[in-house]
């Protein structure tokens, strides 16, 4: 999407770049430039280091105490497939006392 185009007059073309460069920023996204990459591969790099943050904060939600928690995961991705495909409640039912007799 991009977002809708708005149209500024201006008496004096000062003034217009003025109101141009507090609309847009000191860089013209609009055009490839090196400093609209530069811009871009910075914003890239942010992102990046979010989802590292967010990955670190994973691994230390499943590994808390020390070891993997395969139970819970299980019971949540069952818990979740009940209640997003009814349909396989008998299947989930039938593993869950397979699992149980296992454990």
């Amino acid at each position: 999407l991009t977002p809708p185009r708005f149209i500024i007059n201006t008496k004096t073309d000062r003034s217009w770049k003025a109101i141009r460069y507090l609309t847009r920023g000191p860089v013209d996204m609009t055009d490839v430039t090196i400093d609209s990459c530069k811009i871009y591969a910075n914003e890239l790099v942010d992102h990046f280091k979010e989802y590292c943050y967010l990955f670190d904060i994973a691994a230390e939600i499943f590994l808390w105490r020390g070891r993997f928690p395969l139970d819970s995961i299980v019971i949540f991705v069952a818990v979740t497939l009940a209640v997003e495909f009814p349909i396989y409640l008998p299947s989930i039912f039938l593993y869950a006392i397979a699992y149980a007799l296992l454990k």
